[in-house]
């Protein structure tokens, strides 16, 4: 069954687009774009029907697998609309004729800015939608909007497993690998102790709150190094030093994640395994 790729984007003409136009660009760009990428989409927006019109955007916002919004000319309902998918979920796509459209909310994050006029403007869009969702694929879980990274939530897919349920008896088990919470922790001897007891209940709790306490740190170390004066442009020769210094901040807070990682593999225990793949931004593994 094909997955939905649900686009938010103006209908009637705005400062740089009519009505016609924004119905061209859906029809002859963004839909073939995406239902060619050999990913089995199935790309639609919104069409007035019987009924309560904004109820079914809302139903389409939730159930979509991807979100493409077009934020071209701040369109005020495409902004509502983006603002309830990113409190439903992540896997949204956000593209804007301007950059200038892109609210400083939304600046720290990935946005990109299309043509579609000329031929050669299409083929570019066409290319860059086909590398994104193949993204979306390759990352399906990665927060992408503000309300994940203050929620430090793991995004599930749309067909979503049922939300773990941590019995009493985990809860003493349940704790993050990061952070404060992983201060003075064992890290081999805890995945040692969720192997013994066969739990995937409490790996998975393991692995949303190391999820949030890691979402965090990173931002914050992000933000540290993005501050350091530097050069505007970084000479070829520069960029394994920079990347060093990048790496050495960040060792510390994925240390333990690591040992816990490494003592699963040793003791051939699955769950924990895959929850070092998960937490690595790898593909899921079926049982």
């Amino acid at each position: 069954m094909a997955r939905i790729c649900f686009v938010i984007m103006p209908f009637s003409s705005t400062e740089s687009c009519s009505g016609e136009d924004w119905t061209w660009i859906f029809e002859n760009v963004l839909k073939p774009a995406v239902e060619d990428a050999g990913l089995d989409y199935e790309c639609r927006r919104s069409t007035a029907t019987r009924g309560n019109l904004v109820a079914a955007i809302l139903q389409d916002l939730k159930e979509a697998y991807v979100v493409l919004a077009d934020l071209t000319d701040r369109n005020a309902n495409v902004f509502y609309e983006l603002g309830v998918r990113h409190s439903l979920t992540d896997r949204s796509i956000i593209l804007a004729q301007s950059s200038e459209d892109i609210p400083f909310d939304l600046q720290a994050y990935a946005y990109h800015v299309y043509g579609w006029k000329t031929e050669e403007m299409r083929f570019q869009l066409t290319e860059k939608l086909r590398q994104l969702l193949r993204d979306v694929d390759t990352n399906p879980d990665r927060p992408d909007n503000p309300v994940s990274d203050f929620l430090g939530r793991a995004n599930a897919p749309t067909q979503a497993i049922e939300p773990v349920q941590i019995a009493p008896s985990e809860v003493a088990t349940a704790q993050p690998l990061a952070g404060p919470g992983a201060e003075g922790l064992n890290a081999t001897g805890f995945a040692k102790t969720l192997t013994a007891s066969g739990s995937p209940t409490a790996v998975n709790a393991v692995l949303r709150l190391t999820r949030s306490e890691l979402t965090q740190l990173m931002i914050g170390t992000m933000e540290t190094l993005d501050q350091r004066p530097r050069s505007e442009s970084i000479q070829v020769d520069q960029i394994p030093v920079v990347a060093s210094e990048h790496i050495a901040e960040m060792e510390p807070h994925i240390q333990k994640v690591e040992e816990f990682i490494l003592a699963c593999v040793e003791e051939d225990w699955v769950p924990g395994t895959r929850m070092g793949l998960r937490l690595a931004g790898g593909m899921d593994i079926s049982q």
